[in-house]
């Protein structure tokens, strides 16, 4: 009773800092439609790593020097699964950590430093996680 007292009176700033509170909590429920959850104990889809590595196979048999190629993707924690309310479940697999190749030619420094160069461009990863060998 006493706070609308103060209201009627000219208490503008305790009602202008009431509305911004109102306004913060209204933000907060509003965008709170989207959830995120990380299950790490889930392996990311096989059959998606397994089309990855063999585009990239192919890639990198496409290159001057090199006939045969095996790679191998290693992937962070499992997949995330992300709700939204009135939509579908969305899984987003594990993101690309490293990468590891045997190819023919793996051991000359020039077709070496060109496949990991190709391979940190295309998975946006730092030279020290991308392995190249014969």
């Amino acid at each position: 009773m006493e706070f609308l007292r103060h209201l009627k009176e000219g208490g503008r700033g305790i009602a202008l800092v009431l509305l911004l509170i109102l306004g913060a909590v209204l933000l907060l429920v509003a965008g709170s439609d989207k959830k995120e959850v990380s299950i790490n104990d889930r392996v990311p889809d096989a059959e998606t790593k397994q089309k990855m590595e063999k585009e990239l196979e192919d890639m990198i048999c496409s290159m001057e020097g090199i006939t045969l190629a095996k790679v191998s993707l290693i992937l962070d924690g499992g997949n995330r699964y992300v709700w939204e309310e009135g939509k579908n479940t969305t899984v987003l697999a594990g993101r690309v950590r490293g990468v590891a190749v045997v190819c023919t030619g793996g051991n000359d420094p020039v077709i070496k430093e060109r496949v990991i160069n190709m391979l940190c461009a295309l998975l946006d990863l730092p030279m020290k996680s991308v392995s190249v060998c014969q």
